[in-house]
């Protein structure tokens, strides 16, 4: 039925495996609370295996349960990747919204430094998901929030140690 049906999904969130799991006659409420932790462990031991991305133990990124793993690599690279290359183009960059942000792109692959604008244009089709996205990222170091916007602006920066690597200090 339903559950079949989101084979094809990159993720759920938990309150969607609790519904399964009710489904299947384990809840939370009318079932031991053994029960439920099996599902934690069962949620551990598949994350352990590489067959889901579950981090249970970051109180920020509990909430989703990557069935795609390749999915978490796809958006890491939509930010993280070589900008140097030779006649490298991002297949983002190309459209008409992503040449109005052409500062954004200098400044990312230039100088590390990436805005939520940007961001969102990166993901784009994934805006329900940028916070968590983001928490992620942060949660292994990949980003980390660089500076508060100027007074009546409203776009956090970020800064990409990685792709600082391969430029030169902004600062």
């Amino acid at each position: 039925d339903d559950i079949v049906s989101e084979c094809d999904l990159d993720f759920v969130q938990l309150d969607r495996v609790e519904e399964i799991a009710e489904h299947c006659g384990v809840s939370r409420q009318n079932t031991s609370t053994k029960k439920w932790e099996e599902v934690q462990v069962m949620l551990q031991r598949f994350h352990e295996l590489g067959v889901i991305v579950y981090f249970n133990d970051v109180p920020v990124l509990s909430n989703y349960i990557i069935l795609n793993p390749q999915w978490i690599v796809d958006r890491i690279s939509d930010v993280i990747r070589s900008y140097n290359a030779n006649n490298f183009t991002h297949s983002k960059a190309i459209d008409n919204l992503a040449k109005k942000m052409k500062f954004d792109w200098d400044n990312l692959t230039n100088h590390g430094i990436l805005n939520r604008r940007l961001l969102r244009h990166l993901w784009r089709g994934y805006g329900d998901h940028i916070t968590f996205l983001l928490h992620l990222m942060q949660s292994f170091a990949l980003i980390t929030p660089f500076r508060a916007p100027s007074k009546g602006a409203m776009l956090l920066e970020y800064l990409v140690p990685s792709i600082l690597l391969e430029t030169k200090c902004p600062f």
